[in-house]
């Protein structure tokens, strides 16, 4: 079966995204999954959505090895 997003409705958008906040702050598969109320398959398929159209996927080895560093400094920063 061949899932397709419905943009008209914007549902499957809103659950993407939530997937997605919900995995970077930690969340396993499982929970975002009873979070949502669908499957763990599923939510595997929206993080791989949601992962796919991040910017950082367009990015070169170096701009994200660069990026990486300027984050790493920016919490050294902070800390201090």
């Amino acid at each position: 079966m061949h899932c397709s997003l419905r943009r008209d409705s914007g549902l499957p958008l809103r659950k993407r995204e939530r997937a997605w906040e919900l995995h970077l702050k930690g969340l396993n598969q499982f929970k975002i999954a009873e979070e949502l109320g669908v499957t763990q398959q599923r939510v595997c398929q929206l993080i791989k959505e949601a992962a796919a159209q991040h910017p950082v996927v367009a990015m070169s080895t170096e701009e994200r090895i660069a990026l990486s560093e300027a984050r790493w400094q920016q919490s050294e920063d902070e800390i201090k």
